[in-house]
């Protein structure tokens, strides 16, 4: 569900180098602390850790992550905790910094009172410390990062809460293609997210029959666009396929929009943010946005969510929100169903959960610790708002 800021693939095998050189070299045995955090699960009895990761000195306007966390763990330790333990949040700033993010993930894994981690928002950092979790027997639940790296590494302890990139892609060829929709451009960012969602959009769209007009990163001037559109023109386009995120989407859409107010178009999740309406004025206008969550869901554990959280922090509930309040609950329930933290129980229960009910929906996870049976929602931009319209 999350795009980067930089060059991960570079980025990612040199943390990689630096991780794996630090547990070979570190002050204990991984195997050790497997067997130490197991030991420990068999007596704890005093409040259950959890890791709260997020970059929240970088992201200091969007606090809802650590907020849907914090606002889950008071709930669960106002109905006498799990299993008869409080939780205990221990929230960490990655500051979408590679050094910080993995001193905290070593500094976390070192400590075997805590049950489990969840956040982080970077893949170039993510990807690392899942290594050091895992060798280190502690589960880690990723609600944010959507790089398909995560979970390809055959991980005991590493799941995802979120759509990967391939995910993104397939669910978004297949939904433009059944509005009839067979020749699309593609404008996605020159990262790994962009590359990846791009990649599966495109292997998805030829598969359904449908045909890729163009593939374009971006524009050095005006008219490096007017002869792209002019190819497209020709070309006979009908759709446009978004893998971005502001502001640099916006320039494409205000660009595209001066030439163009009456072709469809489309976003990934990159652009799945609130204020996105407001941000984009009028060229967002029609725009159909991928997200996970609904914010209009009418159940009541959807209602009950915003209503607390609204009077709570006194803004509106985003996807972030959920996803932090969803974790904890979820790490909840497999601590509640595994009756302890043992880290091996808790893998096991993890992965055998199926359709548990969270504010964001029904959540299972196949052997690699993927999330699966899980749909994007579309929303389009109408009169200034969002406005559902429903699964893909």
């Amino acid at each position: 569900m999350k795009k980067e800021m930089e060059d991960q693939s570079v980025l990612i095998f040199i943390s990689m180098l630096i991780s794996i050189s630090f547990l070979l070299t570190g002050c204990f045995s991984q195997t050790d602390m497997v067997k130490a955090r197991a030991s420990f699960a068999e007596k704890a009895s005093g409040n259950i850790k959890i890791g709260v990761v997020w970059p929240i000195s970088e992201l200091k306007s969007d606090t809802g992550f650590v907020n849907g966390a914090q606002m889950a763990i008071e709930e669960i330790n106002s109905n006498n905790g799990v299993q008869g333990r409080l939780l205990e949040a221990k929230v960490m700033d990655e500051k979408r910094s590679f050094r910080e993010g993995i001193l905290s993930a070593q500094e976390i894994a070192s400590q075997k009172d805590v049950a489990a981690v969840i956040g982080y928002w970077e893949p170039y950092i993510s990807i690392p410390a899942a290594k050091i979790y895992d060798d280190s027997g502690l589960l880690f639940l990723s609600p944010a990062v959507s790089s398909d790296e995560l979970t390809k590494q055959g991980y005991d302890f590493v799941f995802r809460n979120t759509l990967s990139d391939y995910e993104m892609g397939s669910q978004m060829a297949e939904y433009i293609a059944k509005q009839g929709l067979s020749r699309a451009v593609i404008f996605y960012e020159d990262d790994d997210y962009g590359k990846a969602v791009a990649k599966a959009f495109e292997s998805k769209f030829i598969e359904s029959g449908a045909s890729i007009v163009d593939r374009v990163t971006d524009f050095s001037n005006e008219l490096e666009f007017e002869k792209a559109y002019e190819k497209w023109i020709a070309l006979d386009y009908d759709a446009v396929f978004i893998v971005d995120s502001m502001p640099h989407a916006g320039v494409f859409l205000t660009r595209l929009r001066k030439v163009d107010e009456e072709v469809p178009i489309f976003a990934a999740d990159g652009l799945d943010l609130e204020d996105l309406p407001t941000m984009l004025g009028k060229v967002g206008e029609g725009l159909y946005v991928a997200t996970t969550y609904n914010n209009q869901d009418e159940s009541e554990i959807s209602k009950s969510f915003r209503e607390t959280y609204e009077s709570k922090f006194g803004i509106k509930a985003d996807t972030w929100a959920v996803q932090g309040y969803d974790s904890i609950k979820l790490i909840a329930y497999t601590i509640d169903q595994a009756q302890g933290t043992d880290p091996f129980k808790l893998a096991s229960t993890l992965h055998n959960t199926n359709n548990w009910n969270g504010v964001i929906g029904t959540i299972s996870f196949d052997d690699a610790g993927n999330m699966t049976g899980k749909d994007i929602l579309m929303k389009v931009i109408k009169d200034g708002r969002y406005q559902f319209i429903g699964h893909k």
